[in-house]
């Protein structure tokens, strides 16, 4: 059984259940170092690691767009985000806008739509 934090977390959860691209997934599945804005080491927990039928694997935060517009956790979330751009892995910030979002997108499409913003 997967474990969750909160109800977002919960529904991301059954979200990754019913999207057919997903063949596995995982809660805080490693440790990610990164630099904060003071130039300190940082541990940081993904909330998820998702395996997709494509082989992809996908590191993923579930959080509020409330929690998010917080400067805090923008200048957090740009850092790990760069690390992760840096170590050529993916990194997916997941909010209710996606989570409830009618009609569902696979995880896969999101995760397209994200690679093509940054380039």
């Amino acid at each position: 059984m997967v474990q969750f934090e909160s109800i977002l977390e919960r529904d991301a959860i059954k979200w990754f259940d019913s999207d057919p691209e997903v063949v596995s997934f995982q809660e805080q599945p490693t440790i990610i170092f990164y630099l904060d804005e003071m130039g300190e080491s940082r541990k940081y927990f993904p909330d998820f690691e998702l395996k997709l039928k494509s082989g992809l694997l996908i590191h993923v935060e579930v959080k509020p767009e409330a929690r998010m517009a917080e400067m805090k956790n923008q200048q957090k979330f740009q850092s790990i985000s760069e690390n992760y751009r840096n170590r050529k892995e993916i990194f997916v910030i997941l909010t209710c806008a996606y989570l409830h979002r009618e009609p569902k997108r696979s995880i896969a499409e999101i995760v397209q739509n994200t690679c093509v913003e940054e380039t």
